[in-house]
C-alpha cells in the first residue's frame, strides 16, 4: 500500500506535556464532553458506505457500516467471491461470512461502535460504559496528558491513558476542541504475544454533525492495513434490530 501517506506527523513531529503547574481535565470530564457531543447529535442509527484499500489487495473494496444506538454495528465488506461480516453489540463479536457468522472472543481494535453510540439513557451513562470498555483494553483512565497532532502539527488532542513520552501504551486521544476521538492504540493477544493495533480517525466533516470521521486508518504492528473513505452517510434510518444480532455461543 504504498499510496497511503498519514498525515498524523505528531509522531515523527513533536510530542510535549503541560507545564508541571498546569492544570489537565481528568479523563471522566473529557469522555464526559464527547458522550454530550453525541447525544446532541441526535443520531439513533447511521448507514455508512466506504471505498477501502487494504493491504495485500491491488483493488479497491466497498464496505457498508451499520450503527445503531446503542453499541450496535455491523460492518459488510465486499471481497467480491464473498462478503465479509462482523457485528458488535455491547462488548459481544461475531464476524464470519454472510452465511456463517459465527461469535468470536476476538476483541474490537476501532471501538466504533462504542465511540459512536455507546450504551447508556443519560451522558453520564454513556461517559462511564465508555470508560468501562477503555479500561478493560488496559488504557488507564486516570492518566492524561497533552500532545499535538495533524497534517501541520497545530492540533492539540487529550492523550488518555499515557503520558507523552509513553508510545507504547494502550491510550485514546480526544481532540482538545471538538472532543471528538482521533487516535486509539491497544494491544492483543496473538499466540501468546501482544500485537499492536492503532486506528487514526480523520476529518468529522461527513456533512451530519461531525457525526463520523471521513477516513479511518487502521495500523497492526505499526503496517498500515486498512485505509477507508467515507463516499456516502445516510442517518436515522430506523435500522431493524435483526442486523446486529450476535450468535449464542
Amino acid at each position: 500500500m504504498s499510496r497511503f501517506v498519514s498525515v498524523f506527523l505528531a509522531l515523527a513531529i513533536a510530542v510535549f506535556a503541560a507545564p508541571a503547574n498546569a492544570y489537565l481535565l481528568p479523563a471522566s470530564f473529557l469522555i464526559r464532553q464527547m458522550a454530550e457531543r453525541r447525544a446532541k447529535a441526535e443520531v439513533r442509527d447511521c448507514v455508512v458506505q466506504l471505498t477501502v484499500e487494504m493491504d495485500g489487495r491491488d483493488d479497491q473494496v466497498d464496505e457498508r457500516i451499520y450503527v445503531k444506538n446503542p453499541e450496535r454495528l455491523r460492518l459488510e465488506r465486499d471481497l467480491g467471491e464473498s462478503t465479509s461480516v462482523v457485528i458488535e453489540r455491547e462488548g459481544k463479536r461475531a464476524e464470519g461470512d454472510t452465511n456463517a457468522v459465527k461469535i468470536t472472543k476476538n476483541p474490537s481494535t476501532e471501538l466504533l461502535a462504542t465511540l459512536l453510540m455507546p450504551k447508556g439513557r443519560e451522558p453520564e451513562d454513556m461517559a462511564a460504559r465508555t470508560i468501562a470498555v477503555l479500561q478493560g483494553l488496559g488504557i488507564e483512565t486516570k492518566m492524561v496528558a497533552i500532545t499535538i497532532y495533524g497534517k501541520d502539527a497545530r492540533e492539540t488532542a487529550y492523550v488518555i491513558g499515557a503520558k507523552p513520552q509513553e508510545t507504547e501504551k494502550p491510550q485514546l486521544w480526544v481532540d482538545s476542541t471538538t472532543f471528538l476521538p482521533v487516535r486509539l492504540i491497544s494491544y492483543v493477544d496473538e499466540g501468546g504475544k501482544k500485537v499492536r493495533y492503532e486506528s487514526r480517525f480523520f476529518d468529522y466533516t461527513t456533512g451530519v454533525g461531525d457525526f463520523f470521521p471521513r477516513i479511518i486508518e487502521n495500523y497492526r504492528a505499526g503496517k498500515l492495513i486498512r485505509r477507508a473513505e467515507v463516499a456516502d452517510i445516510k442517518v436515522n434510518q430506523d435500522l431493524p434490530d435483526t442486523l446486529f444480532q450476535v450468535p449464542a455461543g
